[in-house]
């Protein structure tokens, strides 16, 4: 025989065991919210690097990605490890008229549709990356003159030179030669130096 007091009431539990189950359930909904913030902080900070890295190589379009000076492993061969001249960036020729002298590039290879061209990715790196040109820092014991495309030259010792690969053509465009532009980017010291 079933007697009333067995069957389970539908009434609200106790008022300690309400308080037992709405504790948990916040501290459920919480945890629930902390992962999804984690997790939406997480995707933001992909997105942003994503981005980031989007952004640098909207900045150096094809042709003006220049390794930097440390760490740098294109062209150190015998003869650049071994230059106590001042042949920055020889022994390629280096021509004055080749280098933008304003604007975004200034310092730069030319490149326009005719009478000057890009040399991308003739800077072969042992990574994965082949870069357009490569920064070189000369002797610490000899003066040398590092100029800005043919002028501006400080003659010092240990300047910092941009050597950017292009080439130079017949203004039809046509007969094209490999040149590059050496740009000055920092003169080193002038001590000892005639100026």
């Amino acid at each position: 025989m079933l007697i009333l007091d067995d069957i389970p009431s539908l009434e609200a539990p106790a008022t300690g065991e309400r308080r037992r189950r709405l504790r948990d359930l916040r501290h459920r909904e919480f945890s629930r919210r902390t992962v999804i913030r984690g997790s939406v902080a997480t995707a933001s900070a992909v997105s942003l690097s994503l981005f980031g890295r989007q952004s640098v190589a909207q900045a150096a379009p094809q042709g003006y990605e220049i390794e930097p000076l440390v760490g740098g492993t294109c062209y150190q061969t015998s003869f650049y490890q071994s230059n106590a001249g001042c042949d920055l960036c020889g022994p390629s020729t280096s021509y004055t008229g080749v280098c933008e002298t304003s604007g975004t590039w200034t310092g730069y290879h030319k490149s326009d549709p005719g009478r000057y061209k890009l040399r991308p990715d003739q800077c072969h790196d042992i990574g994965s990356i082949d870069y357009d040109g490569w920064l070189w820092k000369g002797p610490t014991s000899t003066c040398c003159a590092g100029c800005r495309s043919g002028t501006s030259c400080v003659v010092s010792k240990g300047p910092t030179v941009r050597c950017h690969d292009g080439y130079l053509c017949n203004h039809d465009g046509s007969n094209c030669i490999n040149s590059i532009c050496e740009w000055r980017t920092a003169s080193g010291s002038t001590s000892g130096c005639p100026q």
